[in-house]
């Protein structure tokens, strides 16, 4: 959305587009290889984890992509949005609302 593009934000794109890193980065995007698979990650983090998918994200298939991780990973709570691959920009209200919301929820959790 143009109305969430103001200087401060392209700035900060032009500096990152000069990082000495953003090469490795850019290929990495395009040629990630997770050797671990998600399921023994989050098994071994033993924490809980918070995923917020867009479900209108044009460059995964989101609804293959939730089934998989409800299949096969422990201890996550899956939030879905009307939106695409970067919801916190896209919706961020919605977005900062459902982290500050499980941050609360986990903190409770702790103090149980």
């Amino acid at each position: 959305k143009r109305e969430r593009v103001d200087d401060w934000l392209i700035n900060e794109m032009l500096r990152a587009s000069h990082d000495p890193g953003v090469l490795m980065v850019l290929e990495s995007v395009f040629s990630f290889n997770l050797s671990i698979p998600l399921n023994y990650l989050f098994k071994s983090f033993g924490g809980k984890v918070l995923i917020i998918q867009g479900m209108k994200d044009p460059i995964s298939n989101s609804e293959l992509k939730l089934s998989m991780l409800r299949e096969q990973c422990s201890g996550i709570e899956i939030k879905e949005l009307d939106a695409g691959h970067c919801p916190h920009d896209e919706r961020p209200e919605e977005v900062n609302a459902i982290i500050c919301e499980w941050t609360v929820n986990m903190e409770n959790l702790q103090t149980c």
